[in-house]
C-alpha cells in the first residue's frame, strides 16, 4: 500500500497546542490545510512519547489505498530548540526511521517524502531543522532510492540566519540573541564555529555538502517569505535576498511587492478571501534598479517629495555566500504581503487562531502552500 510522508517541523519555542491535543501549536492549523486539501479525513492518528513533547502521526486516504501521513516532529518542543538546530534535526531523522519502520511493518509503503516546516515543511527554525533533516538522509545511500523526494517548503525560516540592520535595536538584539538562545542561537546569528571554522549556514548551504545535494533531489523547492513585518524572520533572510527591497515601505507608499529587475520568480501576494486563495502574479516588471538606489519610490506614482531610504540590512561574508549558493537552488519563490498586520510571522501559519483572529487570513497561504506539497 503506497504512502506520501509529509513531515512537518515547527520553529523555536513551540509547545503543546489547545487546538489539537498533543500537537505543537504553531502547526496545528498547517496540519488542518493539508488534510483538507487532501480531501481526506485523519482515520488514524497515533502519538507517540510524553505530552509535553509528542510525536504526532496522522493518516489520511484517498483515491483507493492511497495514504497521505503527516508526522509532526517532535523531539524539539519548547526548551530542547535550544540544543542547535544538529541536535534538533538528528532527533528529528530517528523519529522518521522509527515511522518508516512502523508503516512497513503494517504493510505501509512510503514511496513519496516531503519536508517542510511542512512536507519536508519548516516553519521558521523548522526549515533550518528540515534542511539539515534531508542532508542526514543523503548521508544514507539507499534512502531517497527507496523514499521518492517529493517537495521541499521553508515558511519564514532565516535561510541567512538573524541578519543586522544598520540600527541601534538590531544590533543589540544581534548580540544579544547569539548569546542567550545557546547553540541554536550562536547558530541563528551566525557566531558559531561549526567546521573548518565556518558557521553551520555557510556549510548547510555549500553546494559540495550534502545538505544542499539532498536539496536537489526534491521536486519541488518552495520558499515563502513575509515581504513586510516580520520582526523575528526579516525578508532578506526568509526569501533568501542581499537586499531588503521593502524597507521603510509605508514613507514609500508601496502599493504591493515589486521585485528587483533581472529576478526570475514570482512574486504571489497571497491574501484569504471567502475562504478561496486571490494571487496576484508579478513577473519580471519593469524597475529601475538605480531608483532603489536613490532611495526613492519604488512600486507606486512618483511621490512629490521621494522618500530616501537609509535602513539597510548588513550581510557577513559568510550570508553573502550562503545566499549566492541558496538561490543557484531551482527555488520558487513565494511573497506574502500584509501592510497592515502589525507583526506576520505567526499570521503566515496561521499560529494561534484562537486567541487572534487575524491570523486567519494567512489561511490562504497554507492553502498554497498544501497544495504545492500534494502536486496539485
Amino acid at each position: 500500500m503506497p504512502a506520501h510522508l509529509v513531515v512537518l517541523i515547527h520553529g523555536l519555542w513551540a509547545f503543546v497546542s489547545s487546538l489539537t491535543p498533543g500537537s505543537p501549536e504553531h502547526l496545528a492549523e498547517a496540519k488542518s490545510v493539508l488534510e483538507e486539501t487532501y480531501h481526506g479525513t485523519a482515520s488514524t492518528t497515533h502519538i507517540h512519547g510524553p505530552s509535553s513533547d509528542p510525536t504526532i502521526e496522522s493518516t489520511s486516504a484517498r483515491r483507493g489505498d492511497d495514504r497521505l501521513v503527516v508526522m509532526i516532529a517532535g523531539g524539539m518542543s519548547s526548551k530542547l530548540t535550544y540544543d542547535g538546530i544538529d541536535v534538533c534535526a538528528s532527533r528529528v531523522a530517528w523519529e522518521v526511521d522509527r515511522l518508516i519502520a512502523e508503516l512497513e511493518a503494517q504493510g505501509i509503503e512510503v514511496d513519496q517524502f516531503s519536508v517542510s516546516r511542512s512536507p519536508q515543511t519548516g516553519y521558521s527554525l523548522g526549515g533550518l531543522v528540515a534542511r539539515y533533516l534531508v542532508g542526514l538522509l543523503e548521508s544514507d545511500e539507499s534512502f531517497f532510492r527507496r523514499h521518492k523526494p517529493v517537495s521541499f517548503s521553508t515558511i519564514a525560516t532565516p535561510h541567512l540566519g538573524v541578519p543586522r540592520y544598520n540600527t541601534v535595536l538590531s544590533t543589540v538584539l544581534c548580540w544579544l540573541g547569539a548569546r542567550l538562545l545557546s547553540r541554536s542561537g550562536e547558530q541563528l546569528y551566525v557566531a558559531d564555529s561549526y567546521a573548518d571554522g565556518r558557521p553551520l549556514l555557510e556549510v548547510m548551504a555549500d553546494p559540495d555538502e550534502a545538505f544542499n545535494r539532498a536539496l536537489r533531489r526534491f521536486k519541488r523547492i518552495e520558499i515563502f517569505a513575509n515581504a513586510v513585518n516580520d520582526h523575528t524572520v526579516p525578508y532578506p533572510s526568509a526569501a533568501i535576498e542581499t537586499v531588503d527591497h521593502f524597507a521603510e515601505f509605508k514613507d514609500r507608499n508601496f502599493r504591493r511587492p515589486t521585485p528587483p529587475r533581472h529576478e526570475k520568480i514570482a512574486i504571489r501576494t497571497l491574501r484569504r478571501v471567502e475562504e478561496e486563495l486571490e494571487v496576484d502574479f508579478l513577473e519580471e516588471p519593469d524597475y529601475d534598479e538605480d531608483e532603489y538606489d536613490d532611495g526613492s519610490n519604488v512600486g507606486s506614482a512618483a511621490p512629490t517629495t521621494p522618500h530616501v531610504v537609509t535602513t539597510r540590512v548588513h550581510l557577513k561574508p559568510s550570508q553573502l555566500r550562503m545566499a549566492s549558493w541558496l538561490n543557484s537552488l531551482p527555488l520558487e519563490k513565494y511573497l506574502t504581503w500584509f501592510p497592515d498586520v502589525a507583526n506576520t510571522h505567526s499570521l503566515i501559519v496561521v499560529r494561534d487562531p484562537l486567541r487572534f483572529p487575524v491570523q486567519l487570513r494567512g489561511r490562504g497561504v497554507l492553502m498554497k502552500w498544501a497544495r504545492g506539497v500534494l502536486g496539485e
